[in-house]
């Protein structure tokens, strides 16, 4: 069986080229949490099935604002505690520490987006906790994810960023996923972490590839069309914010959903799939529960509509600690 055998090098370096590359898309890759309703419901994929409005549904929309409540108090703890973990995750690798100490010792709130978009621990960190609902790793993530949404929010102010628009967004895929996101046409689907996607197809038909891992992943280009009076939560160009101006980025926050529109090939190894922004039809439970517990959402009162999940609310718990003292 050779078909987990993508290509043969005859010189080392270039086998080092490739394996670097693949590891940074194997991050660009990596799913978020299960999608609800399927067979195998513990593997992790990049999207949740919204039919159902749930109160994690409701928790990931209502999380960073929540986050931007409780930031204030205590910011150096929950900075300490970030900075601890990765110290954890990466106590063998020099390089990441040496970027862990710069962290620590420069980090600023206003550079949240240049910070998350680098090759560095905290993207992955932070998505991975998202991805995966650990939410101890979460808890710790909490000053910095704050921080991101807060300026992709104020660019978005600022910069009137309301007009309908196109994004692109490639990576690879499942087939299994794929197969579900196809039989799912007309549904509703959440990408629950933070997404970077760009204004360039071309740009995002790079990251996707072209077929070279298949059966394991298909080459997927997500078109997304986005109508910012939609958004349930920011979205923002951040070119100018990063360190790769000409990828022509918009970082969007967590917790936004999509209608699947329709599933496509390309050619013979890409797939497209286009998705729209959803309207306030369905953010209206979401817009409900805002006018209910008031404005801005506190901890106690977002509790009220997680605890029927017992994680999302000892979760919830962690958080409201040090906002009660």
């Amino acid at each position: 069986n050779y078909s987990k055998i993508r290509r043969v090098y005859a010189d080392r370096s270039s086998l080092l080229t490739k394996l670097a590359r693949d590891v940074e898309q194997g991050y660009i890759n990596l799913p978020s949490t299960a999608i609800f309703s399927t067979p195998n419901s513990n593997i992790e994929t990049s999207i949740e099935n919204l039919n159902k409005c749930n109160g994690r549904f409701i928790f990931y929309q209502l999380l960073p604002e929540v986050m931007l409540r409780t930031r204030t108090r205590n910011v150096k703890d929950a900075k300490d505690d970030f900075v601890v973990l990765a110290r954890f995750c990466y106590k063998d690798e020099k390089k990441q520490l040496d970027t862990i100490h710069e962290f620590e010792e420069t980090y600023e709130s206003a550079q949240a987006i240049n910070w998350y978009t680098k090759n560095s621990f905290v993207y992955r960190i932070v998505n991975k906790a998202i991805r995966v609902a650990n939410f101890n790793t979460l808890w710790k993530c909490r000053f910095f994810i704050a921080d991101l949404h807060e300026q992709l929010q104020a660019i978005q102010f600022n910069e009137g960023r309301n007009e309908l628009i196109t994004v692109y967004r490639g990576q690879m895929i499942s087939k299994d996923e794929l197969n579900y996101i196809n039989n799912h046409i007309g549904s509703y689907i959440m990408f629950k972490t933070f997404i970077s996607t760009t204004a360039s197809r071309e740009v995002a038909e790079r990251f996707a590839g072209n077929g070279e891992d298949r059966p394991l992943k298909e080459s997927v280009l997500f078109e997304m069309k986005i109508d910012g009076k939609y958004t349930a939560n920011p979205l923002s160009p951040v070119g100018t914010y990063t360190q790769f101006p000409d990828e022509e980025e918009t970082l969007l926050s967590m917790g936004n959903a999509f209608r699947i529109e329709s599933v496509q090939i390309t050619g013979n190894c890409l797939w497209t799939i286009r998705l729209e922004i959803v309207s306030n039809v369905l953010n209206s439970p979401i817009v409900f529960l805002r006018k209910y517990m008031g404005e801005p959402t506190t901890l106690l009162q977002l509790k009220k509509f997680v605890l029927e999940n017992k994680r999302i609310a000892i979760f919830i718990e962690m958080l409201i600690i040090p906002y009660e003292k």
